[in-house]
């Protein structure tokens, strides 16, 4: 669900994705590593590093009970050999 929520952020600011790595498991997306282009990506993306909580009712519990998962989100700047000083 926060992986999906990421693309639609940069979806709707216009910004492309590529997929680096992708680790998935029977209930969904364990890992993923994405590489995102825009203009100024790291800057409006850095804030965003740390440990997200997300918390739903799951389809799977007859009792409706809410089911809380954490996320944890890093930011890296993606540097060449040319940007060096």
């Amino acid at each position: 669900m926060v992986l999906r929520m990421y693309q639609r952020y940069f979806e709707r600011k216009s910004w492309s994705t590529e997929f680096v790595d992708e680790s998935r498991t029977d209930a969904g997306v364990k890992s993923a590593t994405l590489i995102v282009h825009g203009e100024f990506v790291y800057g409006m993306l850095k804030n965003e590093a740390g440990a997200h909580r997300l918390v739903r009712l799951s389809p799977f519990n007859a009792d409706s009970l809410r089911q809380t998962s954490f996320v944890g989100v890093e930011v890296l700047p993606l540097v060449s050999e040319d940007d060096k000083p």
